[in-house]
């Protein structure tokens, strides 16, 4: 059988190819993280704020993860935010709409926003 992470006590089980807390605390994930930290230094959630952790939005490809596909980097507010959504069916409706906007390259980002707020200006 396959080791599993349980993200909260009595959440479904997610089966991984490794066991998960053996690899967050191994070097190969501390180097990745620390290259994608000084690499990616702002929030994907909320760009004006410096990144502090890398969060995994997926867990299918853990140990060759890709940045912006599988993992993104995040602000503490922002990885607090997220993981408060918390529920029995982790990532729920919410936070998949949230892993989807962080997906979006920064610049595609603000180009949106400028539309959207030349939408309501004009309303």
């Amino acid at each position: 059988m396959k080791p599993y992470l349980k993200t909260i006590p009595n959440y479904k089980k997610v089966y991984l190819d490794m066991d998960y807390r053996k690899y967050i605390k191994s070097n190969k994930w501390r180097n990745k993280s620390k290259g994608w930290r000084q690499k990616y230094k702002r929030c994907a959630l909320f760009p004006w704020l410096k990144s502090h952790t890398i969060h995994h939005m997926t867990y299918k490809n853990l140990g060759k993860e890709k940045y912006r596909i599988d993992v993104i980097s995040l602000s503490f507010f922002a990885h607090s935010f997220i993981h408060s959504m918390d529920t029995a069916d982790y990532p729920n409706l919410l936070q998949k709409i949230i892993h989807l906007w962080c997906r979006i390259p920064l610049f595609i980002k603000i180009i949106f926003l400028f539309f959207l707020l030349q939408y309501f200006v004009r309303m």
